[in-house]
């Protein structure tokens, strides 16, 4: 029971429909998990079905937003396309040798498929991190960048993600009143073995930032 109130090895997802009853029973089953086993509640999915059926004209008011019980007040509401700031963090040490040129695909179909507006960086993790391309709307540049990595030495991905994520708060309070998503994706094998920042010191500022994270 311990392991599963422990926020950092367990979270419940929920999976519904954007229906009345599937999202009451969606309602319902988080409450009873909070309140039973006190389990830390993850992303909520909401499934579209096919062929799609888009409910359009919602305003603010057509939403509730509730954290731990309690009613939130909702900041920020749009129904358009929000431009995207990503962070792509590519683990380039020497663990990721026979696995580089598959990451190096991966990380250039990101950053492909972000549209006009969007910008992109692009961050290697080694023994230390550092930016390879930085912050801009110049896609082909990024993807250049990624394609000239080589793999070698550790890898200080704990650096590397606090790095990158102090980087783009300072992004967001330059931009001001621009609104814009955030999010980095992390390619990597998963093992940090050079890093002076812990794991607990990222996961904090990872909470305080609010960027969405990745990992891959």
């Amino acid at each position: 029971l311990s392991l599963l109130r422990d926020p950092k090895r367990s979270a419940m997802v929920i999976v519904t429909l954007a229906e009345d009853l599937p999202s009451n029973e969606a309602v319902e089953l988080a409450g009873r998990v909070r309140e039973r086993i006190q389990m830390p509640m993850g992303p909520l999915v909401v499934n579209q079905l096919y062929p799609p059926r888009f409910v359009t004209g919602l305003t603010q008011k057509n939403f509730t937003v509730f954290e731990d019980g309690v009613q939130q007040d909702v900041s920020f509401f749009a129904a358009t396309n929000v431009p995207l700031d990503l962070a792509i963090l590519l683990d380039a040490s020497s663990s990721m040798s026979d696995k580089l040129a598959t990451v190096q695909e991966a990380a250039v179909g990101f950053a492909s498929h972000l549209r006009a507006g969007d910008r992109v960086t692009v961050v290697g993790v080694k023994d230390s991190a550092r930016v390879l391309h930085e912050l801009d709307g110049d896609i082909a540049g990024a993807c250049e960048s990624i394609r000239h990595t080589t793999a070698s030495g550790g890898t200080a991905l704990y650096n590397g993600l606090y790095t990158t994520i102090k980087q783009m708060q300072k992004v967001h309070a330059a931009d001001g009143d621009q609104i814009r998503r955030q999010a980095i994706a992390v390619l990597t094998d998963g093992d940090d073995t050079t890093s002076i920042v812990s794991f607990d010191d990222v996961l904090a500022l990872a909470k305080q930032a609010g960027i969405a994270i990745y990992t891959i």
